[in-house]
């Protein structure tokens, strides 16, 4: 087991308390709370290593705010600035998160663990060699939190919250169901669709009779009231008034299949992808549709 440095920068991504809260109620109640986080450029993280999240930056206080294990190996996804291109993120339990007010403080840090540089940790994803580094990491941080925690990762199966997906695995099925179900639709309309995902602030292209229109899919198992959209999205659906639309498939049913998860079900919702309309949240950007139409997936 090792043990590495997560970092953010509330001025480049802010985040969101109330997430952070229900992260907290989490833990409180069931011992974890899942999450994902970004490695910067190290791929070499195991299953079972240790994570400590650390806020850096000028506009709040910098320290730890929470601890955790890894339960995955790093895998790209979408980059997490809404610009395009991938980052490398890994799964993550939290056992143990100070609210967003109260972190283990930097200058605590530097005065206790030296052999870290603390002022000087340029990405997510640092580790901390020194034995001894580790083991006042441990004991200042339980310490902080006036509490005990736990001494392994766990063995069992993550719970998932509200709102929380378990693994890469699982996100990835919702994410395809979703865009295949919204693809399928315009399909059958006589649109011809493209799969645009890769490098593009939208998920397909479709374009029919000399029109072109600009798609986007979301997928959740929940009721899909409100969905995240990347700044990225936001400013190509902001710039293409009229021709960018929405479709959220809500309600997906996930299944175990083999090593596999499978995604079925769900109501398909198609929207006028407008972030004037609705209820944008600058957070992350999270928007609330007026009247949507609903076509059962």
């Amino acid at each position: 087991m090792r043990t590495f440095l997560m970092t953010y920068n509330p001025d480049l991504w802010d985040q969101s308390e109330d997430e952070w809260n229900a992260d907290l109620s989490l833990i409180a109640a069931d011992g974890t709370a899942p999450g994902r986080w970004s490695t910067g450029s190290r791929t070499d993280m195991s299953i079972g290593d240790r994570v400590y999240l650390l806020r850096q930056g000028p506009r709040l206080e910098r320290g730890i705010l929470a601890r955790g294990w890894t339960t995955s190996e790093p895998y790209p996804l979408e980059h997490w600035d809404g610009q395009g291109g991938s980052a490398t993120y890994v799964d993550v339990v939290w056992d143990s998160m100070a609210t967003l007010d109260n972190p283990l403080p930097t200058d605590v840090l530097l005065q206790q663990v030296p052999q870290v540089p603390w002022n000087n940790l340029m990405s997510s994803g640092i580790q901390v060699r020194d034995p001894a580094a580790v083991d006042r990491l441990e004991e200042l941080w339980t310490d902080h939190l006036g509490q005990p925690t736990s001494d392994g990762p766990p063995s069992g199966p993550v719970h998932e919250g509200q709102g929380h997906l378990q693994d890469a695995r699982t996100r990835s099925a919702i994410e395809n169901y979703a865009q295949s179900v919204l693809m399928q639709h315009y399909r059958a309309q006589g649109w011809d669709v493209k799969d645009r995902r890769v490098g593009n602030p939208f998920d397909a292209e479709a374009t029919r009779g000399g029109q072109t229109i600009f798609l986007e899919a979301k997928g959740t198992t929940g009721s899909g009231t409100a969905v995240f959209v990347t700044a990225g999205e936001v400013q190509f659906a902001s710039t293409h008034p009229g021709r960018t639309t929405m479709g959220i498939v809500s309600g997906i049913e996930v299944t175990p299949d083999g090593d596999e998860v499978r995604a079925t079900g769900g109501t398909l919702r198609v929207l006028e992808w407008n972030p004037g309309h609705g209820q944008l949240r600058p957070v992350q950007y999270q928007w609330r549709p007026e009247t949507p139409d609903e076509v059962q997936a």
